[in-house]
């Protein structure tokens, strides 16, 4: 039996304080699953918003540093903007 990456996730936009404190739509990412997809602690993400999607791509890894638990899970926070042509 072989076990089967889900590459479909349902993720809930939050509230997190933003700019002078003020509400923020986040999504968060977490868990060892972003590791399967090429998505490593310490490395850089790109992000770009195409066709009403929001879309994140690994960029080349780096070094992680000294002190880092390389079996902790991976996570970053996400604060979402409309994606109609504006900068994230």
């Amino acid at each position: 039996m072989t076990n089967k990456v889900k590459t479909t996730r349902n993720l809930k936009v939050i509230e997190q304080s933003g700019y002078r404190y003020q509400a923020t739509p986040t999504v968060m990412l977490k868990g060892k699953w972003l590791s399967e997809f090429g998505f490593d602690i310490g490395m850089h993400v790109k992000v770009e918003c195409e066709d009403g999607k929001v879309v994140y791509e690994p960029k080349a890894a780096e070094p992680v540093g000294i002190g880092r638990n390389p079996d902790a899970s991976v996570g970053f926070f996400i604060f979402v903007s409309k994606c109609q042509g504006k900068d994230l």
